[in-house]
């Protein structure tokens, strides 16, 4: 045991400097990252506010999903009649 005051470890490595690619690419990231949670917090927004209506509908908003359908079954007839 002469010589030896520990185990050879990867936690004894000196410290090494940044990677220039981490520092380069830092802006594009976090700008990514930015636009991820934006849409992520939209789409949870619109799910909260569909949910809403869903469960507490307004008479505007009965009237709206009617129109909806109403639409979309003139398109489907629209499209058998072709």
């Amino acid at each position: 045991m002469s010589g030896f005051s520990h185990r050879p470890s990867i936690l004894h490595r000196p410290l090494k400097d940044g990677s220039q690619a981490t520092a380069e690419n830092l802006d594009s990231a976090y700008t990514r990252e930015q636009a991820y949670w934006a849409g992520k917090q939209q789409r949870a927004a619109a799910t909260q506010d569909r949910l809403l209506r869903s469960i507490y509908p307004t008479s505007d908003d009965k009237h709206a999903a009617a129109e909806e359908i109403r639409q979309v079954l003139d398109q489907h007839h629209k499209a058998k009649e072709l």
